[in-house]
């Protein structure tokens, strides 16, 4: 996974067509490009974001991992396992 934080880089709704919702690196290298992969423009923007969210949410799940592992609040621990483990592609 290329180091984050990664952003979702969206054109102005007003732009004109074809407008652009990509997510981009810490690096500043266009990753993944989102147009069209929603009905509408707006999708193809919160798509990017979401994906562009993805990174941190993997951090935040890798460190209550480590702090509810310690509590021993296993079904927690294991579906925060289940989704580290889809997002780093294992």
């Amino acid at each position: 996974m290329s180091p984050g934080p990664w952003k979702a880089e969206c054109d102005k709704p007003n732009a004109r067509p074809p407008r652009m919702a990509l997510v981009v690196t810490s690096n500043g290298i266009s990753a993944i490009d989102c147009t069209n992969s929603g009905e509408n423009y707006k999708q193809d923007c919160q798509n990017a974001v979401a994906i562009a969210a993805l990174h941190d949410l993997l951090e935040v799940a890798k460190f209550a991992v480590s702090r509810y592992n310690k509590i021993d609040d296993q079904f927690l621990v294991e579906m925060a396992e289940k989704a580290i483990a889809k997002a780093e592609g294992k």
